[in-house]
């Protein structure tokens, strides 16, 4: 039998040729990282695609921006609308919470802005002196909020998941590829080096065929189980309830579910929505997944027992039988994703394909997949923590600040420099509609999976779920 082993396709060698230099790491000893230098090599070698979006041009008009939801997700996209080069001005405030509204102007005004606070979204995307909005609402105003800035022409960025309920999924995503608009989902991890490094190394073939995908999320209590603060002011006088309820279910006042919402189901999908929303979009965005076939799911309330509908455990199966890969015929994958609260924080994804196991956590690693686990080498391909030019955002969670084309940046910035620079200049935005549909599509089948008890499939043609009634979702209020 020869021992001649087959040659690597073009890309991969190309890929491989950016690792020389590069120190390998011991499987089980402490990491030696990579120069600043000799990882800028590596990402030009391994042709990685570090650029950034163009800068505004000099002497352009600013987009008129309005912001419909300004809590502490909405409030940090405005502080770079004002703080960034992004060129753009912020025309209107739109929030239920007064409280929030206000300090959204008084901050605007510092920075020179003049914004007008529009007491529904309806009036802010009606305003002729609006071109775009930006959406950081509860979930289950997501995909109604951005069709209605559609039909008014103006351009979206919405936070995830895209939409609550499957109906208003389709009607949006029909609207959107007639509109000239450009959609962009918040899913910023798209811009860091972590998903560019990922992406990479599946398109050179270093990974091979990835027939299993397993993810995991953890986290600890406070904030990552949804327990956010709420605001001593916060009343049935400050608050326009019935308009942040909207189509939910009418109930009677509470400042809880106001500011924990993501706990009811009648608000979000909870893990689903918010985690593995995260997470699938990641590896969507690397190995073009499209819409499981079929999930399951399973879980429970096993940790927080403190009134919430959602789980605080959830493992989700998803089947992909006919993805295939560029480089050959092999088809077929799954993915597995377990998550939980109150536990030890941490997140980890393993790709495992025919040549190598990919590990994408807080540091980028590969694995070689033929020999026995004791003699695999690990190459670093990114690993921020360890990097001396990381040390200044070591604080900040490596999900926000990314290394780019020579220097530091914060990836929901760039998300919205390069949405703003599709709406100016033309072009496709990495997280467009089709990846927030799909998305969206994955978490309705895993939260139908979860709450009926079954496996759920979807049809790709039809682009509807086969084993799902009318019914069942109405009794859900899921359609």
């Amino acid at each position: 039998m020869s021992s001649r082993k087959d040659p690597a396709p073009p890309g991969r060698r190309r890929f491989l040729k950016g690792l020389v230099g590069v120190p390998a790491l011991a499987l089980f000893g402490g990491g030696i990282a990579c120069s600043r230098q000799g990882r800028e090599n590596l990402m030009q070698e391994a042709d990685f695609d570090t650029r950034v979006p163009s800068p505004p041009r000099p002497g352009s008009d600013p987009l008129r921006v309005g912001i419909i939801g300004v809590g502490r997700r909405g409030r940090f996209l405005l502080k770079h609308c004002l703080t960034g080069d992004l060129n753009v001005a912020v025309v209107g405030i739109c929030d239920v919470f007064d409280v929030h509204a206000d300090e959204a102007l008084t901050l605007s005004r510092q920075y020179g802005h003049k914004p007008r606070r529009y007491r529904t979204y309806h009036e802010l995307v009606a305003a002729p002196g609006v071109d775009a909005v930006i959406i950081a609402t509860p979930d289950h105003w997501h995909a109604t909020m951005a069709l209605a800035a559609a039909q008014a022409n103006k351009h979206v960025y919405v936070e995830k998941c895209l939409g609550h309920r499957l109906g208003e999924l389709i009607e949006l995503r029909r609207v959107i590829k007639r509109a000239p608009i450009v959609l962009q989902v918040g899913h910023q991890h798209r811009q860091t080096a972590h998903f560019l490094a990922a992406r990479a190394a599946l398109r050179s073939d270093l990974v091979g065929h990835v027939r299993i995908a397993e993810v995991t999320t953890r986290r600890w209590a406070g904030g990552g189980a949804w327990q956010a603060p709420v605001h001593a002011q916060a009343s049935a006088h400050s608050i326009d309830w019935r308009q942040f309820v909207g189509s939910a279910p009418a109930v009677s006042f509470d400042a809880e579910r106001f500011f924990r919402w993501r706990k009811w189901w009648d608000y979000g999908a909870g893990l689903a929505s918010d985690a593995l929303a995260e997470d699938f979009d990641r590896l969507n965005g690397v190995m073009h997944l499209g819409i499981p076939s079929a999930v399951t799911a399973s879980g429970g309330v096993y940790a927080h027992d403190d009134g919430r509908e959602v789980p605080d455990v959830l493992h989700v199966g998803l089947e992909f039988p006919n993805h295939r890969v560029a480089s050959g015929g092999q088809q077929g994958m799954a993915m597995v994703y377990n998550a939980a609260l109150g536990a030890d924080a941490g997140r980890h994804a393993a790709l495992t394909g025919h040549h190598a196991t990919l590990h994408w956590d807080t540091a980028l690693t590969m694995q070689s997949t033929p020999a026995p686990p004791w003699r695999r080498d690990a190459v670093l391909l990114y690993a921020p923590r360890h990097s001396a030019a990381h040390n200044a955002a070591a604080a900040v969670s490596d999900d926000q600040i990314t290394w780019r084309h020579g220097r530091l940046y914060d990836a929901s910035y760039l998300h919205l420099r390069e949405w703003i620079d599709c709406v100016r200049h033309g072009g496709t935005p990495s997280c467009g509609i089709d990846a927030g549909f799909e998305e969206a599509v994955t978490i309705h089948m895993a939260t139908l999976a979860y709450r009926l008890n079954r496996r759920v499939e979807w049809d790709h043609q039809a682009l509807k779920l086969r084993n799902v009634t009318r019914q069942e979702l109405e009794s859900l209020r899921l359609s």
